[in-house]
């Protein structure tokens, strides 16, 4: 077995590396001792100093018992005196917490008395205050230091207990008692000053007989961070330890000393192991970047036979020299048979001089990218769109020696540009230009038509009832009728002309080259038959129509804005004057447009300056005769316009986005006045709101849940009229609407009833509180007549639904009577009372003109 190249080197950079570090650490070890030698010198003689001044504080304070002693012997046992000479005592040492005097070991005397009276009366031996030390002096006859012991007060302190004896006249030594002192340890410790021991960045603690530590710091000291001394005490084992407050650290230069010691140890390694390791790297060096080399060029290899894109290399006459097999999957060749060939045979004949101009380009010598999208023509003649992407080849000198490049397959993409090129010009349902692509085409046709003197005509055509049919059939059928609507308008013009979506239900027409008007007019009738004629829609055949505004080019403008708004102002004419015809645009229109404007302008400030007031006219029970609610009636006196129509007012906030302010303004100061009302005649029960469908589509549900909650009205205080042809619409978010109405407990009303749009079925599922007969049945009401029995048909059906019926339009007593016989519960009308102000009907109702008030 061959002896490894690594192991002698290895073997002795390491012997070096123990051999250094060994000395090294060892020097270090000494350094560090020598250190913390130094750190417990000066600390245990800062410590020596403050033990020498608590054994004289100690000293001071035993010496008060002595002096106690001596004091006895004095007076031969007598005690005079005592309060004063203790504090006199007291006053010189501050040490001393107390003293105490106990003649045959009974407690007798102490000072002060007022903080240490619990003592008196207790025997020494026997007391928890040192008994045992008072035996230990009595034996020893000397002063001795009691253990630690807990004061009344949670003081830490010890006694110094002093046994006096006094010598009869016979000679004979008698015990006379002790004499003592309590030191409490915290007032000691402070007057030996130990308090300044933090300040100088050490704590301290002190032990007493071995226990835990009696004051200073609880924790215990480690013994290599600290230094003790013992504090002479008589009787008593005192030790004073000190720590600093913050461990000892070595210093920053030993650990520069130690990374000094590694460094140098390790570069020695270092440098025996470069040594002895330096032909052999060689050796391995050479080995590997040999091997690197077979596994770089298998690894290059590889690659270039599998990556997807066409990687190839020609010299400088554009012949291929090296190309790898993706060049199959895109061209059909084989690359052995396109080597040699020029890259350009295999592009489309249309892009062969863009290959050829790329191809010269790149051997100009300059470093850059060269990149350009082109057709391949592959060996089945299938062209597919690539990218290619040339780089000189350079050698040494900087000199051109070839092309490399690569080739992509950009087919797909291609593909995927031309769908979202399409997207963003064309209409994806109907597959018509767009907005975009149209008014691109519309302003190349003006310029077109101006330079050549033409005429231009241009179609807003907006389709009648499409609404209906979408909400009433359902998306899918809208989409379907939109596609045939194409298809019809498509049909109706020729190439050269547009035809273009604009959104929702709103199509345009561009006729180039029209000599006269009456061109138009023609493709305008055109247009108009086939929007007539019948659509099927799901089994069903429905029927629509168009309004179509017209505008010429250049007689009624030369450029895009004006031109589409003339048209679109047109077919709004259309639409507001029956619909399914057309119009030529004229300048008076402008003028209408105008007032129209500035009407919704008044309307918006007369809603936001409370301008507008209700008028209302009370609904009355024919039998007996007497008010039961009262109907809100719009009034808009206008100081420009006069006084404009209910009517008109609620279209116009219907078309100007302001039927939800228009509608709350309305449905606020009904519900205010019905409360005043109410408070004069409580008969009446509420008061109805006029709904439009309009109001439907917007919030109107929280309106009115936040008026009735303001006005602190029940909810059947409200009623909301609602036309037959609101609930003929079957959409389902109509009907929620209703439901919402209903789970409220408002009372609902179907206006217009009997004009023959609702189904039986319909008022079912409405099940409303009332309905509302027109006046025009009123007409001619005798018995015996149509109009009595189409009158007793309704009333008869709406009863057996139970449903309530109210008669609009009574102005002659006999149709009141009439309607009585026919079973009509209530009627409206001038018979009983025009539209009147708040102020006025209040007056009428305090007046008793429709009956007494009261609790109906």
């Amino acid at each position: 077995m061959s002896e490894s190249p690594l192991l002698r080197p290895l073997l002795y950079s390491g012997l070096a590396l123990l051999l250094f570090l060994a000395s090294g650490f060892y020097l270090l070890h000494i350094e560090r001792e020598d250190w913390f030698a130094e750190q417990r010198q000066e600390a245990l003689s800062l410590l020596i100093r403050y033990v020498s001044t608590l054994e004289r504080q100690v000293s001071r304070a035993l010496a008060v018992a002595e002096s106690m002693e001596s004091y006895i012997r004095h007076h031969g046992g007598e005690i005079e005196d005592f309060e004063s000479h203790s504090a006199d005592l007291l006053r010189s040492v501050q040490a001393v917490s107390a003293i105490e005097l106990a003649p045959d070991g009974v407690i007798r005397h102490v000072h002060p008395v007022a903080s240490y009276q619990s003592m008196l009366g207790k025997r020494v031996v026997e007391s928890r205050y040192g008994a045992a030390a008072a035996y230990q002096a009595m034996l020893e006859q000397r002063l001795v230091v009691s253990p630690p012991l807990i004061l009344d007060n949670g003081e830490v302190a010890v006694i110094g207990r002093q046994p006096i004896y006094l010598v009869d006249p016979e000679g004979d030594v008698l015990f006379w008692g002790f004499a003592s002192v309590l030191l409490e340890l915290r007032r000691l410790l402070l007057e030996s000053g130990l308090d300044r021991l933090q300040e100088g960045g050490f704590r301290y603690q002190l032990v007493i007989d071995g226990a835990r530590p009696q004051a200073g710091d609880p924790q215990v000291f480690d013994p290599r961070q600290s230094v003790s001394v013992g504090v002479g005490v008589p009787g008593a084992d005192w030790v004073l330890s000190i720590a600093p407050l913050q461990p000892w650290i070595v210093p920053p230069r030993f650990f520069l000393h130690l990374i000094l010691v590694v460094a140098a140890g390790g570069f020695l390694a270092y440098l025996t192991f470069v040594l002895l390791w330096q032909p052999v790297i060689l050796r391995r060096q050479v080995d590997r970047a040999s091997a690197a080399l077979q596994r770089a060029n298998a690894r290059y290899e590889a690659v270039f036979n599998s990556v997807r894109e066409v990687l190839f290399q020609a010299d400088l006459r554009g012949q291929l020299t090296l190309i790898n097999p993706a060049w199959t999957q895109i061209s059909g060749y084989q690359p052995s048979e396109s080597l040699g060939k020029k890259f350009e045979d295999y592009a489309h004949a249309e892009d062969q001089p863009l290959v050829r101009e790329l191809f010269h380009a790149g051997l100009d010598g300059q470093p850059s990218e060269k990149r350009i999208e082109l057709r391949l023509l592959g060996r089945s003649s299938e062209i597919r769109w690539v990218e290619i992407t040339l780089q000189p080849v350079v050698d040494e000198n900087r000199r051109v020696t070839g092309l490399s490049g690569t080739l992509h397959d950009i087919t797909e993409r291609k593909k995927a540009d031309r769908v979202i090129q399409y997207q963003a010009n064309y209409d994806t349902l109907t597959n018509l230009p767009n907005r975009k692509l149209f008014q691109d085409r519309f302003g190349r046709a003006i310029e077109v038509a101006l330079r050549k003197r033409q005429r231009l005509a241009l179609m807003f055509i907006d389709l009648d009832r499409f609404k209906w049919v979408n909400d009433s059939l359902g998306h899918a059928a809208g989409d379907r009728l939109l596609k045939e609507v194409a298809m019809r308008l498509t049909s109706c013009v020729r190439k050269a002309d547009t035809v273009a979506r604009f959104g929702g239900d709103e199509f345009i027409v561009l006729l180039s080259e029209v000599d006269t008007a009456v061109d138009a007019e023609i493709v305008a009738r055109k247009i108009l038959a086939e929007l007539v004629r019948p659509f099927e829609l799901d089994g069903r055949k429905e029927t629509i129509s168009g309004s179509v505004g017209i505008t010429i080019c250049p007689d009624d403008g030369h450029d895009i804005a004006t031109l589409m708004n003339n048209a679109d102002n047109v077919m709004y004419h259309v639409k507001e004057s029956g619909r399914n015809s057309f119009k030529f645009y004229t300048d008076e229109m402008n003028q209408e447009l105008e007032t129209r404007h500035q009407l919704s302008e008044a309307l918006r400030s007369a809603i936001a300056d409370d301008q507008l007031r209700l008028e209302f006219q009370p609904v009355m029970a024919l039998d007996p005769r007497r008010p039961v609610g009262i109907e809100a009636l719009l009034r808009w006196d206008d100081d420009e316009h006069g006084r404009v129509s209910p009517g008109e007012a609620v279209a116009l906030a219907e078309d100007t986005q302001l039927i939800e302010e228009l509608g709350g303004w309305i449905l606020d100061h009904a519900c205010a006045a019905f409360v005043r009302l109410h408070a004069i005649d409580p008969r009446l029960e509420y008061v109805c709101i006029n709904v439009s469908p309009r109001q439907f589509r917007s919030h109107f549900t929280p309106l009115l849940e936040q008026a009735i909650k303001r006005h602190d009205l029940a909810a059947d205080m409200v009623a909301l009229d609602i036309t037959e042809q609101l609930i003929v619409d079957d959409r389902t978010e109509v009907w929620e609407e209703l439901e919402r109405f209903k789970e409220l407990g408002v009372r609902l009303m179907l206006d217009d009833f009997g004009t023959g749009l609702t189904s039986l079925g319909n008022l079912k599922r409405l099940a409303p509180d009332a309905v509302k007969i027109q006046s025009a049945y009123l007409a001619g009401i005798v018995p015996e007549t149509s109009a009595a029995a189409m009158i007793g048909a309704l009333i008869a059906m709406a009863h057996s639904l139970d449903i309530r019926v109210i008669s609009e339009g009574v102005e002659q007593d006999r149709q009141a009577e009439m309607l009585e016989l026919l079973g009509c519960d209530f009627a409206q009308g001038y018979l009983f009372s025009p539209p009147l102000t708040l102020d006025a009907l209040a007056a009428e109702l305090e007046s008793g003109s429709f009956g007494p008030t009261g609790t109906s």
